[in-house]
């Protein structure tokens, strides 16, 4: 199961690393351009629940996570916070929890990625020493589609390189609750 774990990891990494070179690419150039750029300013509120899918390791898969995040702004000027529970399968035992502050926005239509430092908590997962993940970065992608929404997320502290307004593709569904995307100039 470690092989299995560490293979998925590894998968997860090439993949933020190819979507890093995509993504934040364009994320750098828009943090970097003049307040005149015309880079919109937006906002993604929400809580979001569901149930990891079967295509998640064979450890974490049925586990339930929960995700709050409250981010207003531009890539050049961010406010917010955000919240995440994930718990072993149905029960109420947590296999990480931890909070933070929003650093960067990007918003474009329906689609936010936002990043952050986590401020303060814990994460036990295969292959960490130390559960402690404040410091860390995190980034969270949220496709706003009504009552379909989608996201995905990247730890730091799970081998992810995470940058600046960088995001992955949301794949991932949640059950309930959903966020809301909004785009201002």
């Amino acid at each position: 199961m470690r092989a299995t774990n560490r293979a998925w990891g590894r998968g997860l990494v090439a993949l933020a690393v190819l979507v890093v070179t995509a993504v934040g690419t364009v994320a750098t150039t828009q943090a970097s351009a003049p307040k005149s750029s015309g880079i919109p300013t937006g906002s993604v509120v929400g809580t979001s629940t569901g149930t990891l899918p079967d295509w998640f390791p064979p450890a974490w898969a049925g586990d339930r996570v929960r995700f709050d995040l409250d981010a207003h702004g531009n890539p050049m000027r961010t406010t917010g916070s955000f919240r995440v529970f994930h718990g072993v399968g149905t029960t109420d035992q947590a296999r990480a929890e931890f909070e933070g502050d929003i650093t960067c926005l990007t918003v474009a239509g329906p689609v936010a990625i936002a990043t952050g430092v986590i401020r303060h908590g814990y994460a036990h997962f295969p292959g960490m020493d130390n559960p402690d993940v404040t410091g860390k970065k995190v980034s969270f992608t949220v496709l706003d589609q009504g009552g379909h929404d989608r996201m995905y997320w990247a730890w730091e502290f799970a081998h992810a390189p995470v940058t600046d307004c960088m995001g992955l593709a949301p794949l991932f569904q949640p059950s309930h609750g959903g966020f809301r995307v909004r785009t201002q100039g």
